[in-house]
């Protein structure tokens, strides 16, 4: 029978089973997207991104499959090779909201890998800058600003691309957008005790924008510069709000609290590199509110039934803000001023506060807080932010004879695990009982 097929019909191919092939009954449609895994695959999506016809349809699917494939740092390469970098610029200013959201997902991708970051800031910057610019002032969809949000901040990993953002004038951009009037405010939409989803979403949002900020703020003396133009009191109205905030609400939001209390404590801490800076963050009572933080303790902790058992600390925030609290307080510290607010605030409202918790009431000394710091704390990092603000407020002679009741408890910290613990604890040590 196979010998008379193929005696009858010589073309077909002998690998066929049936003797013969059938053709496709009806043509794919022009926004079918047929394509295979391989190196070639990025050559196939470029072709079919800068087809003339235009169909949304085939450019959501390239787009979609583009997204899941430059995940993996060598396709990165080989979309670079095809040229399909230098098609975002077209892409993000299309009409499409889908296509725009795609874009950027793909580009934030990009820019998550090196290879990908370097290219896109050596040849695309900065017209696509600009654009990144348009879309985060006119754009709502919050699907969209976190992909955005998400590719700006891979850009500020590097010096040079903190410069980049900072020419573009990214600085004054995002101060107006995270700590201006229009800015959404802590707490908003956070009246219900579960957080919504678009509450989530717009609160790692703002935590991205305000790292963007931060790192450009750190790597870029340029972005130092610009930020004498900003007063003190635009970040530090971020800050007290949470602080109150925290206190309000339960145990479902305070993860957004947290988070956003971070970001808002590094963009701090990068503003102080300059003196004018800090100078403007100590009269705008930062120093209180970071007392405050590192004071509040949870009110929902029962007692011990045991009079002769002490009560735990049980601070209210994470040890991640009170060690980010302990490293601000210690950069104001450098100024004169700086030392000599933590002084009073020791042995005045900020100690009568913990000396009341503890059952001291009017013992005037105003360490207790310390103390506990320096026994009970276990993060080497908290510690080491202890330890170097207290050799930096003991360079007052004053304090110097208040903090002589902590020697005991630094001199225990020589013996730590840790040898960075161990080398700045007998540097604090020498620090307090150094007399002229």
């Amino acid at each position: 029978m196979e010998d008379f097929m193929f005696q009858t019909r010589p073309n077909i191919p002998p690998w066929s089973r049936f003797g013969y092939v059938a053709a496709n009954p009806k043509p794919f449609p022009q926004s079918t997207l047929t394509i295979a895994y391989g190196n070639w695959q990025a050559d196939e999506l470029y072709k079919k991104l800068t087809a003339q016809s235009g169909d949304l349809v085939l450019t959501t699917k390239c787009l979609r499959q583009l997204r899941e494939a430059l995940k993996i740092g060598e396709e990165v390469v080989e979309a670079h090779k095809a040229g399909i970098l230098g098609l975002f610029n077209r892409l993000l200013r299309s009409d499409d909201l889908e296509i725009r959201t795609l874009t950027l997902e793909c580009l934030r991708w990009v820019t998550n890998d090196a290879f990908g970051r370097d290219k896109i800031l050596a040849e695309e910057c900065p017209e696509l800058l600009e654009v990144l610019t348009n879309l985060l002032q006119k754009e709502t969809s919050l699907r969209l600003k976190q992909a955005l949000s998400l590719t700006l901040h891979n850009l500020s990993k590097t010096p040079p691309g903190a410069a980049q953002l900072t020419a573009c004038k990214y600085v004054d951009t995002l101060f107006a957008y995270t700590c201006g009037d229009s800015a959404l405010k802590p707490g908003q939409g956070a009246a219900s005790s579960c957080p919504s989803p678009e509450l989530v979403q717009q609160n790692r949002v703002d935590c991205l924008l305000i790292a963007t900020l931060a790192a450009c703020v750190k790597r870029c003396s340029a972005g130092q510069r610009e930020t004498l133009g900003h007063p003190g009191e635009s970040v530090m109205g971020l800050l007290n709000p949470l602080i109150a905030l925290r206190n309000e609400n339960g145990h479902e939001i305070e993860g957004l609290i947290e988070d956003k209390t971070l970001a808002v404590l590094d963009l701090l801490f990068a503003m102080t590199i300059l003196d004018i800076n800090k100078d403007r963050l100590l009269a705008a009572d930062c120093i209180a509110s970071l007392l405050q933080i590192l004071t509040q303790q949870r009110v929902d902790e029962a007692p011990p039934s045991d009079e002769s058992v002490p009560s735990r600390d049980c601070p209210l925030w994470s040890w991640q803000v009170r060690a980010d609290s302990w490293r601000l307080l210690g950069s104001l510290c450098l100024r004169r001023q700086g030392k000599y607010q933590v002084r009073d605030m020791l042995v005045t409202s900020f100690g009568k506060v913990v000396d009341e918790e503890a059952g001291e009431k009017g013992s005037g000394t105003g360490l207790v807080l310390l103390k506990q710091a320096l026994i009970t704390e276990d993060s080497h990092l908290l510690l080491l932010n202890v330890l170097h603000t207290l050799s930096l407020v003991a360079e007052d002679p004053l304090a110097r004879r208040m903090l002589q009741d902590c020697v005991s408890s630094v001199r225990a910290l020589e013996d730590h695990v840790n040898p960075s613990v161990q080398q700045l604890a007998e540097k604090t040590r020498r620090q307090i009982t150094w007399t002229a």
